[in-house]
């Protein structure tokens, strides 16, 4: 059964994490790196998931599935825009798959852009949901999953959990029909994106906490965006990201950020640059860098 995750898609991104100590809200701020036991513990709980899953399809039972959708149209062609310059197979919307995907990632891995181009291919790809009807998961390339294991105590676990409990006799009463778990998939797909926008948010104001004691220190970043203002760098040595304002490259009018003859910014997305601290608020979460 587990040569079935081996098409999951493998971005290995590391994870962000703050520790707070107890005098003078000192934070740190690092890069959890992924262990051997985390991967081992992750395939058993997908692998938990998929089986009720299939348990409860096989039997017609109706629950609520976690359903990852395919890229769309405009997350295709920017993805083939971002890879370009790699000289890598054009992905076509009638074969993209994780496996397909987990390819490229293989060719660019250890090149200077690979962790910025994980990272830009994450936020390409659309959120997995909570959904009433069954559907496959883009990302685990399975035709049915669910969550069931419940490490963080997610009400979709405890609906598995009796949906399970029904499957199997153990549950007595009856189960609630589609029309009511979609109105749950409603509230806890929004209950989901809320909890994820305060933890960006209370990460954002440790960040900036944290930069604040950064002064005078110039740091190697690289550039994860650019908006009509703002240039968007994340640094190398800290998980940490911050905006430099577009005047601030069109002042020094250096050769390299410009097209030749124009004042008009090149694609700036996966450069490294040197940048230093100008202001960090801990009280919104905003962080400026100057060049």
């Amino acid at each position: 059964r587990s040569v079935l995750l081996n098409g999951r898609l493998l971005l290995n991104l590391s994870e962000k994490k703050i520790d707070i100590g107890n005098k003078n809200f000192e934070v740190k701020i690092f890069e959890k790196k992924q262990l051997k036991s985390n991967e081992l513990i992750e395939l058993l709980m997908i692998l938990a998931n998929t089986s009720v899953a299939e348990l409860l399809r096989a039997k017609s039972i109706n629950f609520i599935s976690r359903v990852h959708p395919y890229p769309n149209d405009l997350a295709i062609t920017e993805l083939n825009t971002l890879l370009q310059p790699f000289n890598s197979k054009r992905i076509k919307k009638e074969t993209i798959s994780s496996k397909e995907i987990n390819k490229i990632l293989l060719a660019i891995e250890g090149s200077d852009k690979s962790n910025y181009l994980k990272q830009k291919l994450l936020s390409l790809l659309p959120k997995a949901v909570y959904f009433e009807k069954k559907d496959k998961h883009f990302g685990l390339n399975l035709k049915s999953y669910c969550h069931f294991t419940s490490p963080i105590r997610r009400y979709a676990d405890l609906t598995v959990h009796r949906a399970l409990g029904f499957a199997l006799g153990w549950e007595k009463n009856s189960y609630p029909l589609n029309e009511t778990l979609q109105l749950i998939c409603e509230i806890i797909n929004m209950t989901e994106r809320q909890s994820v926008l305060a933890e960006r948010d209370s990460a954002d104001r440790f960040s900036a906490l944290f930069m604040s004691n950064q002064k005078s220190i110039i740091h190697e970043a690289n550039i994860i965006g650019a908006s009509r203002f703002y240039v968007f760098v994340r640094l190398k040595l800290f998980p940490i990201e911050g905006v430099i304002p577009r005047n601030e490259f069109l002042k020094r009018k250096l050769k390299k950020w410009f097209k030749p003859g124009t004042n008009i910014l090149n694609d700036l997305e996966g450069h490294s640059i040197k940048v230093k601290l100008d202001a960090a608020s801990p009280h919104n979460g905003t962080i400026y860098f100057s060049l």
